[in-house]
């Protein structure tokens, strides 16, 4: 399931808003937009929280795109750290492109809820202006299939790809 956000918290001031992808081609993003954050320096971060059907540990993937100004960041899952640090700068000179997934791991929603933060540590020295901008593409939340096996012994907690 694609989730979409209702709520969001960010570094205060932190300028965000949907961004239309269709100017740097095909299969950028998954519906010719994203969620251009415009960070202004390592700290900054934008919090998502997102309605889960269903019970249960939940897998975690995240889509985001590379670019010529983005920095590194790193995710939490429901304030939990989740999958690597990755950097989103794009080797390739004034274009865009897609991640592919990134796989944050499994976790228990609270409250039929998870909470996604983004936070930006370092900028890549070859990146352009703050060097600490991102972008997100979407988000997909699906019940973990290994976690229902019957002796499973899954804490719930996030876990590494």
């Amino acid at each position: 399931m694609v989730s979409r956000p209702f709520g969001w918290v960010t570094t205060p001031g932190l300028p965000l808003a949907p961004q239309a992808m269709r100017q740097f081609g095909p299969k950028v993003s998954s519906n010719e937009h994203q969620l251009f954050v415009r960070g202004r320096r390592p700290g900054d971060y934008v919090e998502l929280r997102f309605s889960v059907e269903g019970s249960g540990p939940q897998r975690v993937t995240l889509y985001a795109t590379r670019s010529w100004d983005y920095g590194m960041v790193r995710f939490f899952v429901n304030g939990q750290r989740a999958g690597p640090d990755i950097d989103l700068f794009n080797e390739a000179a004034r274009s865009v492109a897609a991640t592919g997934p990134i796989e944050l791991g499994v976790f228990e929603p609270s409250g039929g809820h998870l909470t996604l933060r983004v936070q930006v540590v370092a900028g890549n020295p070859r990146s352009e202006s703050t060097r600490s901008f991102f972008g997100l593409d979407c988000i997909v939340v699906a019940p973990d299939a290994d976690s229902a096996r019957p002796g499973d012994n899954q804490s719930g907690q996030g876990d590494k790809p």
